[in-house]
């Protein structure tokens, strides 16, 4: 069929222009070519009388060197003539009967598909006018129902197919009991109408058709709500990128902030060694000074000597001359140098340490520790401690809650005791005479001799503004804290009315012990949280330490601060130095083992005598400095 067809084609075609053969001669070799194609092919070659075969390269001669001369090839010719009349009409019926169909023949091959015709609902198939025939040549075929397939284009007739149970019948009804399309003969036979739900195809058609055009619209309303819900979800996407892109920087921000803060502490502890390590060696090379010193004295006293020596002076004292050379001969006899010194000092080196810290503390790094402090002495006693103070001439006076204040060295020796009930706080004016505060806020100042001087304060009452400390200026003004009424009176030593009254706004003073002449005032506002504020109450500087431990402060008389740092499920207790701004400048004592005392309030105070003192419920630890 086509295939032939194909061949043939082939077969017709000249192998110098690929159309069909016109006019074909045929040259002695058996090669057929257009009249007018060897006519241009002989023009190319120079062969005189003679052609070359384009396709065996063979040489022919040529009769009046006119190709015209060569045989026609009368069966090439026919044949030709013949395709090409089909062709034409061919191309005639395609423009006319089937090409409002627009399809195609389905048998012919793909590169020689026809304009389909006709439709053979038997065959299921779309056929060409040669197709056609061909197919109408088989006897078999002969009941095929055959359709325009301009109508199946248009839909004025549906395909069919034919039955699988009965191929000479087309499927014509639909059982929905089965399932299965079937033809007439089928409900006669497994398909009987009054066992089985049967319909046309036609209705059929239409109503699965109705049901996809509703299920179509089913499934765009479904596709709308869902990439509405996809673009949701999207949002919900971009919200939860907002929202860990937001805690990732929040994490990015806490990484360099700790990253600044190590960075920071790790120059503050390198700092504290480079200062220590400056002031060993300012102390080693003040012994170097001191012999060049020595050396250069030393050499100026033999050039006078010497000079003397060399020159005649008549007018010069012989006895001054031997008091110098015996000057000289004292120096170089002198004692020799010690060498203990600067071993002494270089080996205070060793006294600084660092002290890693523990894994729960963080980013901490740790702290560098210098052992200049050493603990002398410890004293127990009972009763309780109420409040703590220094004396003018260096010894320590504790008021207990058995009613009385005990007068300590500070090597821990018990010197005195005085009877008193109810102290509340301690003070000392720069002449010795004693403040005393009592649990009832009456402030008394006594002698040397624990007489009591003339002088009222008018205090604030218990009730109302409650209980506190007392503080001592340089200047002897007296300062006393009330815990309740969140304020800070200041009296002059002879008392009478509070020359001022600092506001505590936002806070309780615990504890109050003021810093130099009076302009700001330490105070310790909760277990583990001071500040510093001035003579208006305005906050200046603070700081807190971390849960769990309680800080006891101190001023020291240079103005840097003591805190003492608790931590009572451990009985350890550490101090501190800070500077007036309360930054960190020393560790004096780290992680001192202690034994727990009954209450957590404890009281600091350095001595002038180089001495710091930690006092506990229920007993004195005493701290010297190992060198100067």
């Amino acid at each position: 069929m086509a295939s032939a067809r194909q061949h043939l084609t082939d077969s017709l075609q000249c192998p110098i222009c690929k159309d069909l053969l016109t006019k074909p001669k045929l040259l002695p070799c058996s090669h057929t070519f257009c009249e007018g194609c060897l006519t241009q092919l002989h023009s190319t070659q120079v062969l005189g009388n003679r052609i070359m075969c384009a396709v065996c390269r063979s040489v022919a001669p040529l009769s009046n060197n006119n190709v015209s001369n060569f045989p026609t090839n009368q069966i090439v010719q026919s044949l030709a003539e013949d395709f090409k009349e089909r062709s034409d009409k061919k191309r005639a019926t395609d423009s006319t009967d089937g090409a409002s169909s627009g399809q195609r023949c389905t048998l012919c091959d793909a590169d020689d598909q026809g304009l389909a015709t006709f439709y053979c609902q038997h065959c299921s198939e779309f056929l060409c006018d040669y197709c056609l025939e061909q197919h109408n040549r088989f006897t078999q075929n002969g009941h095929h129902e055959l359709v325009s397939a301009r109508d199946i284009a248009s839909g004025e007739i549906r395909t069919q197919l034919a039955c699988i149970e009965h191929p000479r019948e087309l499927q014509q009804f639909v059982c929905i009991t089965c399932l299965v399309r079937i033809c007439c003969r089928c409900l006669e036979v497994g398909h009987q109408p009054d066992r089985h739900e049967v319909i046309g195809i036609e209705e059929y058609e239409e109503s699965h058709k109705a049901a996809v055009d509703l299920l179509q619209e089913k499934i765009e309303q479904k596709t709308a709500v869902i990439q509405s819900h996809s673009s949701f979800v999207k949002e919900k996407i971009g919200m939860v990128e907002n929202i860990i892109g937001q805690q990732r920087q929040e994490i990015e921000n806490v990484f360099e902030g700790a990253v600044e803060r190590i960075r920071r502490r790790k120059d503050q502890l390198l700092e504290e060694c480079n200062i220590y390590q400056r002031s060993l060696c300012e102390d080693l090379e003040g012994i170097i000074e001191f012999h060049e010193d020595f050396l250069e004295n030393l050499s100026t006293k033999v050039s006078v000597v010497t000079e003397e020596s060399t020159a005649q002076c008549g007018d010069q004292s012989l006895t001054e001359r031997a008091a110098r050379v015996g000057e000289i001969e004292a120096l170089v006899k002198g004692d020799n140098l010690d060498a203990s010194l600067p071993e002494s000092i270089a080996l205070r080196a060793e006294f600084l340490t660092f002290q890693q810290a523990a894994e729960s503390k963080g980013l901490d790094l740790g702290t560098v520790q210098v052992k200049e402090w050493e603990l002398r002495e410890t004293v127990s006693f009972d009763g309780g401690v109420t409040c703590l103070a220094a004396t003018p001439n260096g010894q320590l006076a504790i008021a207990t809650r058995n009613g009385d204040i005990k007068f300590f060295s500070t090597e821990g020796q018990l010197l005195q005791t005085t009877v008193m009930e109810g102290v509340r706080g301690l003070g000392f004016l720069k002449d010795g005479s004693c403040i005393v505060r009592q649990t009832n806020n009456k402030v008394t100042v006594y002698s040397l001799q624990w007489e009591e001087l003339d002088g009222r304060f008018e205090t604030l009452s218990k009730e109302e503004d409650g209980v506190g400390g007392i503080s001592v200026d340089i200047h002897d003004r007296i300062y006393l804290d009330y815990k309740k009424g969140r304020k800070i009176q200041m009296f002059s030593p002879g008392g009478g009315q509070a020359e001022k009254e600092i506001p505590c706004d936002g806070y309780e003073p615990w504890y109050v012990s003021v810093i130099g002449s009076g302009t700001r005032v330490l105070a310790l506002t909760h277990s583990n949280s001071v500040r510093i504020i001035d003579d208006a109450g305005d906050k200046k500087h603070f700081i807190t330490k971390e849960v769990g431990s309680h800080i006891h402060p101190s001023v020291c008389q240079d103005g840097t601060i003591l805190l003492a740092c608790m931590n009572h499920s451990k009985a350890v207790f550490s101090i501190e130095r800070y500077t007036s701004e309360l930054e960190y400048t020393q560790t004096l004592v780290a992680d001192q083992k202690m034994e727990k005392p009954d209450g957590k309030w404890c009281f600091l105070q350095e001595v002038m005598s180089g001495k710091v003192v930690l006092c506990t419920p229920d007993k004195l630890y005493i701290y010297s400095k190992l060198f100067w």
